[in-house]
């Protein structure tokens, strides 16, 4: 059955007896909301193998100054946003999670 869902109307799942949509459940606005949440969360947590002390100095800074262009993202996102705007971000999200592992692995090294 799971090989035949491409072939299905966009935005529903066949077999089922009422048709799933693919949008968010709570609309766009409270998508945007999350995905700021979530970077706050996100940032605060990237600082962690500092505080704990598996990385130094060279890893916190890489780590807040990367985290502060997501959170541009996302605040450009929630308060600003244009059509190119959210596929921005994702392409910056994936960016930032190879610079957090960059950083990690040169900030291993320095020490």
């Amino acid at each position: 059955v799971e090989e035949l869902w491409p072939l299905a109307p966009v935005g529903c799942w066949p077999l089922c007896p009422k048709p799933m949509c693919s949008r968010p459940p709570h609309g766009e606005h409270v998508t945007k909301i999350h995905i700021l949440v979530y970077t706050v969360i996100l940032v605060g947590t990237t600082a962690l193998p500092f505080f704990s002390g598996l990385s130094g100095p060279f890893y916190l800074t890489i780590a807040m100054l990367s985290g502060a262009g997501f959170l541009y993202y996302a605040c450009k996102l929630m308060f600003r946003p244009k059509a190119s705007t959210p596929m921005d971000t994702f392409r910056f999200s994936i960016i930032y999670l190879a610079i957090l592992f960059v950083a990690l692995v040169i900030d291993h090294y320095l020490v």
